[in-house]
């Protein structure tokens, strides 16, 4: 005896199927380490490089810190309440005056990881492992060294500083060249 899809339950064979319709309400909740977005060559989450101010603000949903980063207007520094415990922990976005305010760069929350699933604590070694085919430079930097990964489809760069005293991902920059690389990018000189 053939079951049909009244009796199971079930779809049968070429009958469509759609999902009722959501009625729980965008969560507004703070992403926790669980929920935490990936970061990615020119992203992280819903933020990407080359977003304008207005569309960086449009994403937060009135749960942004905006901050000059200089006196002097060069940048304009947004912090996405959403995924900071720590201001000094938390994420970033960077805009220059230099590219018409858009954004440049992205410095994820600590607790975030790669799609290839580096983040803090990780070593050189494993950098390299995660990123085979792509582009890698070192260069010394404060901190550490800044080890920089070129997405081999595009201009953007993820940014790894590893720090001089426990040789392990200590922080991620995620954008342009220069972003990633950790360059001072708000002066006016």
């Amino acid at each position: 005896m053939l079951a049909t899809a009244c009796e199971t339950g079930q779809p049968s064979l070429g009958q469509s199927v759609t999902a009722p319709p959501s009625t729980a309400p965008p969560s507004t909740a703070p992403h926790s380490v669980e929920q935490a977005d990936t970061a990615d060559f020119g992203n992280f989450g819903p933020y990407r490089v080359g977003m304008t101010a207005d569309e960086v603000r449009a994403i937060a949903g009135g749960q942004l810190g905006e901050e000059p980063a200089e006196v002097s207007g060069v940048c304009h520094q947004f912090i996405d309440t959403r995924y900071n415990s720590d201001p000094g922990d938390g994420m970033i976005i960077l805009l220059t005056r230099d590219v018409g305010y858009r954004v440049v760069g992205i410095r994820p929350p600590i607790y975030a990881k790669t799609s290839r699933g580096i983040g803090f604590g990780h070593d050189k070694d494993e950098i390299r492992r995660a990123y085979p085919n792509e582009t890698i430079t070192e260069s010394s930097s404060q901190v550490g060294t800044e080890i920089l990964v070129k997405d081999n489809g595009s201009d953007n760069y993820i940014g790894f500083t590893v720090g001089s005293d426990l040789h392990t991902v200590v922080g991620i920059h995620i954008g342009t060249h220069d972003f990633a690389a950790n360059y001072e990018l708000c002066s006016d000189g």
